[in-house]
């Protein structure tokens, strides 16, 4: 049982999934955590089984210094917003690791991070701070994953992948040895992208092999 209460920033799909996971990580309890931030108050009406409600919305002008925060925005500047937000305000994240993640001794996790089931994280993989790596995601040996990425289910990352802060990969993608993905961009889903020098910042990666074209977020 963690000494503070955790609360789940986002209640939306992702949002109760990895209340679920946090669950998970403290045998099953549900008393872990407390509820939910997010501007719609209602969005959690549907789903009484959960036994769990929205306790404030996410303007967040003070942070709370009895729980620890989750975020669970799947958007990845709006990840970086809320989580630098709330560290200037201090206040404290949790990293969930879910407890059938396979991961190696000498990986490293940052703060805030998501893990999830299945997850497999190889020697020496570098998982930057509130990153995500969602259901059955594979990380290589000497892997990086920048800071306020989401990683979507089925993701095979290759051996010494760099991954810049704030990318977005779709499910089932598939990131061969070596490569580099710049920051801010979008890699969509099953899509394979393969080590090339001539990819930029900001871009939507696309197709087999993954080509170059204008990006238009919203996730």
């Amino acid at each position: 049982m963690p000494k503070d209460k955790i609360v789940i920033i986002g209640a939306g799909g992702f949002g109760r999934e990895v209340c679920r996971w946090v669950m998970d990580m403290y045998q099953g309890r549900k008393d872990v955590v407390e509820g939910f931030y997010d501007d719609n108050p209602r969005t959690l009406e549907k789903f009484p089984d959960l036994e769990l409600s929205v306790i404030g919305n996410t303007a967040f002008s003070e942070a709370r210094q009895d729980v620890l925060f989750v975020c669970s925005i799947g958007n990845v500047e709006n990840r970086e917003r809320l989580f630098m937000k709330i560290k200037k305000l201090g206040g404290r994240f949790l990293t969930v690791i879910h407890p059938s993640a396979i991961m190696s001794p000498n990986c490293r996790i940052g703060e805030g991070a998501i893990i999830g089931p299945g997850v497999v994280i190889s020697e020496r993989a570098d998982i930057g701070k509130n990153a995500v790596l969602n259901i059955g995601v594979i990380c290589g040996h000497d892997v990086i994953v920048g800071a306020h990425s989401n990683i979507c289910p089925g993701v095979n990352i290759n051996g010494e992948v760099e991954i810049k802060p704030r990318v977005f990969i779709g499910s089932s993608a598939v990131i061969t040895p070596r490569a580099v993905i710049p920051e801010d961009c979008d890699v969509s889903a099953g899509s394979v992208v393969y080590k090339k020098s001539d990819l930029k910042s900001g871009m939507c990666l696309h197709g087999n092999p993954a080509k170059l074209f204008p990006k238009m977020r919203k996730h």
